[in-house]
């Protein structure tokens, strides 16, 4: 069963009626992950790929990346009960702990 809508706000998304898919995975296996409008309009991948910094999330966790055109991401999750509470703050490059790792609350299908 698909996740239900939920408010997706960020510091550059607001939207009231947000729809969270897999899109896949990525090339470390972990879960792809976007949040699209009521419409179908792609609005965030909300996941990222951290194999370029030799981090792969643990079973049934995901990477959010929480930075950028992302800031505000994982609190919209989390406050929707997708994510749960992070287990660790990860630098990505420039971005001092910018990307949370955090379990994966509900199912999500493609």
């Amino acid at each position: 069963m698909a996740f239900q809508t939920f408010a997706f706000n960020t510091r550059y998304c607001q939207e009231s009626h947000a729809v969270i898919r897999k899109i896949g995975e990525y090339q470390d296996g972990s879960t792809a992950l976007e949040v699209y409008s009521s419409e179908g309009e792609p609005l965030s991948r909300v996941t990222v790929c951290m194999a370029g910094y030799d981090e792969t999330p643990r079973d049934g966790m995901v990477f959010i990346k929480d930075y950028a055109d992302n800031e505000g991401v994982f609190e919209a999750l989390h406050e929707a009960g997708i994510v749960g509470q992070p287990e660790r703050w990860l630098d990505a490059g420039y971005a001092k702990n910018g990307v949370a790792e955090a379990e994966l609350l509900v199912e999500v299908t493609e």
